[in-house]
């Protein structure tokens, strides 16, 4: 049984266009500029419709980072989504997005909570804008 998911593993890397289609981890680190660039838009635009004076959102060219393996830290131009909130600090931000169900893991950067294209798919945009819904619903932190 091992030996035969292997062997399926393999034929598909065998055909890089079929395997970029069909292993999701390839499909992200692949993706164009202006595909990164518009789920950017996207998910700023799904914040941005909270209307929350509070809420402050920007979307900023950085670098996506593919680390560990055999990509040690290659470094892959980006389009990021970063916010933050007048009445807490970014690490509230950060801890109350892990703690959502299910979790949503970003960055922080320049006290910013980033959070990449890269790592979301376009059917999981409105779950984020919901978790920032619900953030900015709570009562700020003491």
């Amino acid at each position: 049984m091992t030996l035969a998911a292997l062997e399926a593993t393999l034929r598909l890397y065998r055909d890089e266009d079929r395997a970029v289609a069909q292993i999701p981890t390839l499909r992200r680190l692949f993706l164009r500029s202006p595909e990164i660039e518009g789920l950017a838009n996207q998910l700023a635009d799904g914040l941005r419709r909270l209307a929350d004076a509070r809420l402050c959102v920007g979307v900023y060219e950085l670098a996506s980072r593919a680390g560990g393996g055999a990509l040690p830290l290659l470094e892959l131009p980006s389009c990021c989504v970063g916010v933050s909130m007048t009445d807490r600090s970014v690490n509230a931000i950060a801890q109350a997005m892990r703690n959502h169900s299910p979790p949503i893991i970003g960055r922080i950067d320049n006290d910013l909570f980033i959070m990449d294209p890269r790592t979301i798919e376009p059917d999981e945009i409105e779950s984020i804008v919901s978790a920032f819904r619900r953030i900015v619903h709570m009562d700020a932190p003491e």
